[in-house]
């Protein structure tokens, strides 16, 4: 949550976010190594006067799930294994 801040610098903020969490890890697995990324979808929405939280998370989330279409950075795809080769 961030107080006082337009949807602009929200946006911005929840950019960094997903870039900073963006990675790549190398693990043993069965005597093999996987490269596992990670990455993240995030979604933002600013509180309208009289709005519920749950009308304010309901319009974050829908914001989350078209990020996750446009940019295929979901929670189904948060850790994808893959052989290293």
């Amino acid at each position: 949550m961030l107080v006082n801040a337009g949807e602009a610098i929200a946006r911005e903020r929840a950019q960094d976010l997903r870039q900073k969490l963006r990675s790549r890890y190398r693990m043993v697995l069965i005597g093999k190594i996987f490269e596992i990324d990670i990455s993240a979808s995030v979604g933002t929405a600013q509180a309208r006067c009289g709005e519920s939280i749950e009308d304010l998370l309901a319009r974050a989330d829908t914001e989350m799930y078209q990020d996750k279409r446009q940019t295929k950075d979901s929670v189904e795809n948060l850790i994808a294994f893959r052989p290293a080769h």
